[in-house]
């Protein structure tokens, strides 16, 4: 499904990727690991298309993303969640509002059912009490759950997690892992 060959990326004069090379099959899960600053985000944001390669290819289903029109990019983008590194929320946006906002933007649903799923998946991540709240008045974990159901509300083939845990307290990362599992055991 997805598939990076011999990918290379270099930012300014520092190398960043060289010959990366991995496939993820439908049903996997791959965790790449390091400190900052190795290419973690930079691989993920190759997968979604906001980084093109210097060399090398990077395929989901056989389609080569850097040769995607914007249209057909969108429409990948569309089967794939993300989890952006705290949680990336939009602040003038409630936390259901941010939640709702992809099912509002791709969608032709009834506000009332997207509402109703968006606060379905607050729930899956212990939110809904903080669903009329601002991003600015909830705490660093809170904004990761909340990003969390973003990236999950519109039932995704695909979830890309960006340092999940990172800066969470050790009893919230226990949390988050044990709701990574209860989701990972869903979806097989």
């Amino acid at each position: 499904m997805i598939e990076l060959v011999d990918v290379s990326k270099k930012l300014g004069d520092r190398q960043i990727l060289s010959g990366m090379t991995f496939s993820l099959d439908k049903g996997e899960t791959y965790v790449l690991m390091g400190p900052s600053g190795v290419g973690k985000s930079v691989t993920l944001q190759h997968i979604i298309g906001l980084m093109t390669p210097d060399s090398g290819t990077v395929k989901i289903d056989g389609q080569s993303i850097p040769d995607l029109n914007r249209k057909g990019l969108m429409a990948m983008r569309k089967r794939m969640g993300y989890l952006f590194q705290n949680g990336a929320l939009i602040n003038w946006l409630t936390v259901l509002e941010n939640v709702a906002l992809p099912l509002s933007e791709n969608t032709n649903g009834k506000q009332s059912q997207i509402r109703d799923r968006a606060m379905e998946v607050l729930e899956l991540v212990s939110m809904t009490h903080a669903a009329d709240d601002y991003p600015a008045s909830i705490s660093g974990g809170m904004k990761l759950r909340t990003g969390l159901a973003r990236a999950l509300v519109t039932e995704p083939e695909v979830v890309l997690y960006d340092e999940p845990n990172a800066g969470l307290d050790p009893i919230t990362q226990v949390v988050e892992n044990a709701i990574g599992l209860i989701l990972e055991a869903c979806e097989t």
